[in-house]
């Protein structure tokens, strides 16, 4: 399994335990379709340990952003590594998608 679910009072928390590739992008669209309608106003993701994420996760990070946005939610990317980071900007994704450097940050504790 590339994603574990911790699900708090304020937000739910997966945590990818693996790079994001075709199979874990699916995986990614699914996890926020399947928790979008949750009580919780933020999904988050935790990329601490994902070094790469294809063109495949972008689409689904992007998509999923785009539809929790619609329903006055937050998806949010926390602990990003340097190499996704990287990708992010040059991208121009840091202007759409949220990203925090620490849980804490992305969930106001």
């Amino acid at each position: 399994m590339s994603f574990t679910k911790t699900k708090h009072a304020n937000y739910i928390l997966f945590s990818a335990t693996e790079d994001i590739y075709s199979v874990e992008a699916l995986l990614l669209s699914k996890l926020i379709n399947e928790n979008k309608n949750e009580e919780c106003q933020k999904i988050i993701f935790d990329f601490s340990q994902v070094t790469v994420v294809a063109s495949s996760g972008i689409s689904a990070l992007i998509n999923g952003h785009l539809e929790l946005q619609k329903m006055k939610k937050e998806l949010i990317l926390v602990a990003c590594q340097t190499s996704v980071i990287n990708v992010f900007n040059l991208l121009g994704l840091h202007n759409i998608l949220k990203m925090a450097a620490t849980l804490e940050e992305a969930t106001g504790d």
